[in-house]
Order: structure tokens, then C-alpha cells, then sequence
């Protein structure tokens, strides 16, 4: 099996190692780009993992920090009364680990190609060893189609991705909106699958790995959904329920109690 995110129902279903290509879904607004940063962070922590990031909706780039810091301290950015907020000490923690752990991709101008942010990511390879490159979301990078149609653009751009991953033996996240979804008689949103994410079914089809990120806004529960495991000493499918830590960004799930513990430690060992 490869590394796991501390999470117990979860790390049953699901372990991480490189070579690999996963797939992450969920409904606008459900938090799927919350809980991969997340599972990334205590993969930065816990098991050394350094990682390439290209997020476009994610800036400014302070803005995106702030969020990563909380979860790497366990506690807020934010000046709330209710919450204890993090100190200078560990504001300043937490900008070595995330300058040391997670590296920006950029490409000059505003049309983002996969061509350019592969060649960024391979260059991080060489001078950074990163094992994760997070593509999020896929609609952000420039599609153009030209004679193709958008099934043969997709099949095309995972096969990028694949022979990228092998060559450079990296696990790639990429996320993926849905097409738009219906509702159910109770207004909550059908639950997505790997079939449902916008443009083609190869989106399931090419991938090793498929997520759902399900947010019930009846329960707050976050159910996340193993869809898809190609290998089976990776995982296998299932669902793990969490809990949303509000203060600091953390999930946990129902059997854990909320940790509120900076990850300082694992990350000085």
C-alpha cells in the first residue's frame, strides 16, 4: 500500500503513492478542493510529500497560504473571538513548511495549456522531488478542440497525463467539475459520479482513481466516495464520512474527535 492521511475509515479504502492518476469530483460548493488540500497537507507532514500546484481559483496566492497555514497549525487565520487564532510563531512555521512542501505553477499569460503546465511541473521534478501535482480545476486549462471532438480532446489529455506520471512517477490530482446536476425531491443534489464530470466518460474510463466529495447540507456530513481503484493494493470502494472543522479547515471523521494539534512535529522530524 502507499501512504495514508491518518483518517482510519478512510485510509482503509484508500492509500497514496506515485505513478498514479486520480480523479476528484463533487458539486460546486461541496469542498472538494478543501478536503485534497487537506489530505495534501498531512501528506506534506506526515510522509514527506512535496507537491507541484497549479489552482488558478485560488488566488491571490496570500489568500491560498492562509488557508494551507490553517490547516497545517490547526488553528485560524482569522481574528475570531470565538477561535483561538495562531501566532506569530507559528505564522512563521507554517511559511517554511508550505515554502518548503508546495511549489506554484503559473504559466505566463492568461491561457493556461496542459503542455506548459506539465513542462512547469517537470522542471519541479528535477529541482524539488515532487511526488503530488495538483491540476485544479481541469476547466481552467485551455481546450482547443480544433478538428477533434471534446471526447477525443479528453482521451488525448489523460493520455498526457498518464504518460507524464510514468515518466515522471508522480501522483497527479486532477479535479473536475460535474455537468450540471439535478435535484432531488428533498432539493439535495443528486451524489456525482466519475461518469457525470463534464465533457466525456473517459474522465472514468482513463483514470486509476475516482473521488467524490459529497457535502449533505441537511446533516453537514462530508461523505467522500471511493468510486474507482484500479490497483488493489491501493484501496477499494467505499465511502468514509467526515466532519468539517470550521476554525481550521480539517476534516475529521465521525469516530475522531476535531484536531485542533499543529502538525509541527512530524514536520521538525
Amino acid at each position: 500500500r502507499g501512504d495514508t492521511a491518518g483518517h482510519n475509515v478512510f485510509d482503509n479504502l484508500f492509500s497514496f503513492t506515485t505513478s498514479q492518476l486520480t480523479v476528484i469530483t463533487g458539486v460546486p460548493t461541496h469542498g472538494k478542493s478543501n478536503w485534497l488540500e487537506h489530505i495534501c497537507i498531512r501528506l506534506a507532514a506526515q510522509s514527506n510529500w512535496n507537491f507541484g500546484v497549479f489552482s488558478p481559483e485560488h488566488y491571490p496566492l496570500q489568500l491560498h497560504f492562509s488557508v494551507l497555514a490553517e490547516k497545517f497549525i490547526g488553528k485560524s487565520f482569522r481574528d475570531l473571538n470565538m477561535y483561538e487564532r495562531m501566532s506569530r510563531e507559528e505564522l512563521n512555521n507554517a511559511k517554511h513548511f508550505i515554502a518548503d512542501k508546495f511549489n506554484w505553477i503559473r504559466p505566463d499569460g492568461d491561457i493556461f495549456t496542459i503542455d506548459a503546465i506539465l513542462s512547469a511541473a517537470a522542471g519541479l521534478v528535477k529541482r524539488h522531488g515532487i511526488k503530488g501535482l495538483i491540476i485544479d480545476p481541469y476547466n481552467k486549462i485551455h481546450a482547443p478542440f480544433g478538428s477533434q471532438s471534446e471526447t477525443q480532446y479528453i482521451n488525448d489529455f489523460l493520455t498526457k497525463l498518464t504518460i507524464f506520471k510514468q515518466k515522471y512517477d508522480i501522483h497527479i490530482f486532477l479535479v473536475a467539475h460535474p455537468r450540471k446536476m439535478s435535484k432531488k425531491d428533498n432539493g439535495l443534489y443528486e451524489v456525482p459520479t466519475l461518469y457525470d464530470i463534464a465533457g466525456s466518460a473517459n474522465f472514468y474510463n482513463q483514470v486509476d482513481n475516482g473521488i467524490t466529495v459529497y457535502r449533505n447540507f441537511e446533516t453537514n456530513f462530508i461523505h467522500v466516495y471511493v468510486q474507482k481503484v484500479k490497483f488493489r493494493h491501493i484501496g477499494e470502494i467505499g465511502e468514509a464520512v467526515f466532519n468539517y472543522n470550521l476554525q481550521n479547515g480539517r476534516y475529521y471523521e465521525q469516530i475522531e474527535q476535531p484536531d485542533n494539534n499543529p502538525y509541527i512535529k512530524q514536520f521538525q522530524q
